[in-house]
């Protein structure tokens, strides 16, 4: 068998094995771009989704704190004008008897209430005086002055808010609440107003800097509503407690909002900073059941109390977001705390999440690199059969034509490249030996 005739058989093994090696090159390199391309998307990934979050949880706790911030301007507002007030009516004589009578009367259980209200007229105030209060001259002074205060200020202040009132530390009441005008009926002659939770955070002990608290989440049976409860201070002139003033604040909607609302795949909860469970979408029967007061300690929940656990560790002081990576439970916690109320916003994300959307874009990516590749593959075929494989035809045919003594040979001569080269100096030896053959 001669030179020529083996070359000619070995050329498509040539030209295979070629091919497989740039194919295998070419996989090599799409594998290894697919696989590194997909670490940099899911940390691309996780990284876009953790500022989500944190963005989420910033907006929403702005969201929810616009009416905590706003009950406490109201109530700076008007705590000024009741100072200012005060501090005149200590220092007048005036006994206002005739007055402080039309606004409450005696009832047969001794505390003193507002006439009760009647079909087609509008009770703005209604008032409670415990059987046992100090009823002297200061006392009714506070009462008609802090009532005229009242009307000024309530009306406005009820766009936003349930009801405003000002509880005395005489042990008495007195309540803007339209939709509520005989709230007083309800209330025992004897009941010691001090000892309720608005008045208690009011004391100097419980709030040193005299600024607003919020009471815990409670459900009013009277309207079955779910309501919180502000509670600023006011001190007389030698710095003793004179009274609170207070804010009734539904928050059906910010329940309803933290368990139905939140981004595909996450779920919210809301939760005090002493451990009260407001609101969570699995155990709002759990919370209603127990009046409001339910904490992560009795909820039998060991997810949700390492959930609170992880907030207190990494919330000392800090009321900005933050993300918790709770890698034991595969997840992360984005918290925004609300410092008007402290109570924290959180959003459980779990990590599968991430792993979706990465897996997809990875998916995607891979059927766009085996795509690719194919379209490489039959690229490089044609170009290679084309570039090297037909001028080697060529190159074969020549030579048979040289073997048998054919004096006409053709040859890609006029190409630039390699194998124009190549091809010329071919033409030239084959001109010589026939050259050769004939001399």
């Amino acid at each position: 068998m001669s030179f020529w005739t083996k070359l000619k058989e070995q050329r498509h093994s040539l030209t295979s094995t070629t091919l497989t090696a740039i194919v295998l090159r070419v996989s090599l390199v799409v594998g290894v771009t697919a696989g590194l391309t997909y670490w940099h998307l899911s940390h691309e990934i996780e990284k876009t989704s953790l500022t989500t979050l944190e963005k989420y949880v910033r907006e929403r706790s702005l969201r929810e704190r616009e009416i905590f911030k706003l009950a406490r301007d109201n109530q700076y507002a008007l705590r000024k004008e009741l100072i200012d007030v005060f501090r005149k009516i200590e220092k007048s004589s005036e006994d206002p008897v005739a007055e402080f009578n039309s606004l409450v009367r005696r009832d047969p259980d001794g505390a003193l209430r507002s006439p009760h209200s009647k079909p087609g007229v509008k009770k703005e105030l209604d008032i409670w005086v415990a059987k046992n209060a100090n009823n002297d001259a200061l006392f009714r002074r506070k009462v008609v002055a802090f009532s005229k205060i009242l009307l000024r200020y309530a009306p406005a202040f009820h766009v936003r808010f349930t009801d405003t009132y000002i509880a005395l530390s005489e042990n008495a009441n007195i309540v803007y609440w339209p939709e509520f005008p005989d709230w007083s009926a309800g209330t025992p002659a004897n009941f010691d107003y001090s000892s309720y939770e608005l008045y208690q955070i009011g004391k100097k002990q419980n709030n040193p800097e005299r600024k607003t608290r919020w009471s815990g989440v409670y459900f009013d049976d009277a309207i079955h509503k779910w309501m919180v409860s502000a509670s600023t201070p006011f001190d007389d002139s030698r710095g003793f407690l004179a009274g609170v003033i207070g804010h009734d604040v539904m928050i059906d909607d910010l329940i309803t909002r933290t368990t139905n609302e939140g981004l595909p795949g996450t779920y919210n909860i809301l939760i005090s900073g002493n451990g009260r469970l407001i609101a969570h979408p699995q155990k709002m029967d759990q919370i209603v059941a127990a009046k409001g007061l339910l904490s992560v300690d009795n909820a039998q929940d060991s997810q949700l109390l390492d959930i609170f656990n992880e907030i207190k560790r990494n919330f000392r002081g800090n009321t900005a977001e933050k993300i918790i990576n709770q890698s034991e439970y595969d997840r992360f916690l984005a918290v925004s705390y609300l410092p008007e109320t402290d109570w924290y916003f959180v959003t459980v994300s779990p990590k599968s999440l991430i792993r979706q959307t990465a897996n997809s874009a990875a998916i995607f990516i891979i059927l766009v690199g085996v795509g690719s590749l194919l379209l490489d593959i039959a690229l490089l075929y044609l170009i290679f059969r084309r570039k090297v494989a037909e001028p080697l035809e060529q190159f074969i045919r020549a030579t048979e034509s040289i073997a048998k003594g054919e004096s006409e040979i053709a040859l890609p001569v006029e190409r630039k490249d390699e194998i124009g080269r190549l091809s010329r100096s071919f033409a030239s030896m084959a001109k010589k030996i026939r050259e050769t053959r004939k001399s």
